[in-house]
């Protein structure tokens, strides 16, 4: 298969990823335990932060059921008609919601005794970094011929 098949999959399953985080998210009636135990007293002190909280994780969810279908977009439309451009968004994305998002769940989960989901987001990471590469390699015709 050739770097842009590669990429393809990779941002199908990025997507799918995203798509679990953001239902997660989104459909969530209660905040995490690991939100809870980082927020500490003062949760108690004013409850109404829990619904705050669960607020911001709502909006956080849409946004990554957002996130999984622009990777669809791109898989099915922008690859092939600009992969330049795919690159990019790519690009784009991985710069605003992953890197962020992995350094919130490090920096809440090494202050508390519960676990973050600090992995998925480094499996988006490495899928979305690897999909980088592979779309350079296509855009620099380093994988040339059809797609199988």
């Amino acid at each position: 298969m050739n770097a842009r098949r590669w990429a393809r999959i990779l941002l199908y399953v990025s997507s799918c990823i995203a798509a679990v985080f953001g239902a997660w998210y989104l459909l969530a009636s209660d905040v995490p335990a690991y939100y809870k135990a980082f927020l500490g007293p003062s949760l108690s002190a004013n409850p109404r932060v829990l619904g705050l909280l669960l607020g911001f994780m709502k909006v956080m969810g849409g946004c990554f059921l957002a996130l999984g279908g622009g990777l669809v977009y791109f898989a099915t439309t922008l690859l092939d008609e600009h992969p330049g451009r795919a690159f990019w968004m790519v690009s784009i994305n991985l710069g605003l919601s992953l890197v962020p998002l992995q350094y919130v769940t490090l920096a809440v989960g090494s202050q508390i005794e519960y676990r973050t989901p600090w992995w998925a987001v480094s499996v988006l990471l490495v899928l979305m970094l690897s999909t980088l590469v592979l779309l350079r390699r296509a855009r620099h015709g380093e994988s040339s011929g059809p797609e199988r």
